[in-house]
């Protein structure tokens, strides 16, 4: 979609391709008032390679784009609500949802082995299980990714850093005892 607009130098959209009016949910945002503004905000929210894109939680990336944008916290106006869904769907296929629902299960399964850590659980069954799951789904997402020239976000590389090396420090301290 970064055909039919790019991103200025104050963070708002600079459409190049008048066709991208010809979608009627993100018409109605640009004959909003700010409408620029407010479709700069749909593209930071819903594009994939946006800048905001790290932010994984869906209020805390509207709260950071509401104060970039406009200054504050404002309510999002439903015209916008449906243009962030209808933008959502024209980057997805069928490839890039599976790699979101593993990247999905790779965070699930991190949190889990977490839990396991914070309780000082010790069962070393569970612990290769886990292990073994956070290393079959990493190397599939890395591989998915990998075919679709989809970038893995910081934050995602960090968290996956993270939790395979609580993986390795309970399954040491499980060895141990």
């Amino acid at each position: 979609m970064n055909s039919l607009f790019e991103i200025n130098d104050d963070g708002l959209i600079d459409i190049r391709d008048e066709r991208i009016k010809l979608i009627p949910e993100f018409r109605a945002v640009l004959k909003m008032k700010d409408g620029q503004k407010w479709f700069s905000y749909v593209h930071g929210y819903a594009d994939h390679l946006s800048v905001y894109a790290s932010v994984r939680n869906d209020d805390e990336r509207s709260l950071q784009l509401l104060r970039d944008i406009f200054n504050g916290k404002l309510p999002i106006p439903e015209k916008v609500i449906v243009a962030i869904s209808r933008y959502g769907e024209l980057q997805t296929n069928p490839t890039k949802r599976m790699v979101r629902a593993m990247n999905s299960q790779l965070e699930k399964a991190i949190t889990e082995l977490e839990a396991l850590q914070m309780k000082g659980e010790s069962d070393i069954t569970k612990l290769l299980a886990m292990g073994d799951k956070l290393i079959k789904m990493q190397m599939n997402v890395s591989q998915h990714e990998e075919r679709m020239g989809v970038l893995t976000s910081k934050k995602h590389e960090e968290n996956l850093r993270e939790g395979l090396s609580i993986f390795e420090r309970s399954l040491r301290s499980a060895v141990r005892n």
